[in-house]
């Protein structure tokens, strides 16, 4: 068989499975709007109490402290943070890869929950921690919820394997920086 014939076999076949994808994607979104959101939460017991915990995850210059992958925090409105507190992040994609992420604080409840709502490619990510008490210390929770696109829906198992995995990463680098040492 001829090479040209097979790659244009493989290209209508990739198409396909694209348009496939596609259409599963809208026809879920139809029936289920929320249906459109990978949502992970993943959670670590911390030895500190709940207010210390609360203020460093509410301190959004940490994020750098928490992802390898933020190179810089900007806050963008004045003032203390608060619901509608809005700062930019650089966040590092690959090793010569950055791109900017837009986010807003959408919740604020000392010493409880921190939310937030990041834009970036078109794309919104939303997320947060709760943080609730327990005999010696607390328990973190980190909330992920990623639009789905074409590519997710395609590799789904292995999106939510590498959110979770940078989800734990964090939670394991919080702990870190609050029980070490002082």
């Amino acid at each position: 068989m001829p090479i040209q014939l097979v790659v244009a076999s493989v290209s209508l076949v990739l198409l396909i499975m694209l348009f496939l994808a596609r259409l599963i994607l809208w026809w879920r979104i139809s029936r289920n709007p929320d249906a459109y959101w990978l949502n992970i939460e993943e959670s670590i017991a911390i030895a500190r109490r709940t207010e210390e915990v609360f203020d460093f995850l509410a301190d959004i210059r940490n994020d750098m402290v928490l992802s390898h992958r933020v190179v810089a925090v900007e806050i963008t409105t004045p003032g203390p943070i608060r619901v509608g507190t809005t700062y930019r992040q650089i966040v590092r994609l690959g090793p010569a890869i950055q791109t900017t992420i837009e986010c807003t604080i959408t919740d604020y409840i000392s010493p409880q929950h921190i939310g937030t709502s990041c834009q970036y490619a078109g794309r919104t990510l939303r997320g947060g921690y709760r943080v609730a008490p327990q005999s010696a210390g607390c328990v973190v929770t980190t909330i992920s919820e990623t639009q789905h696109t074409t590519a997710s829906l395609l590799f789904a198992p292995l999106t939510k394997l590498l959110i979770r995995r940078e989800c734990r990463g964090t939670l394991h680098h919080l702990r870190a920086a609050l029980e070490s040492p002082r």
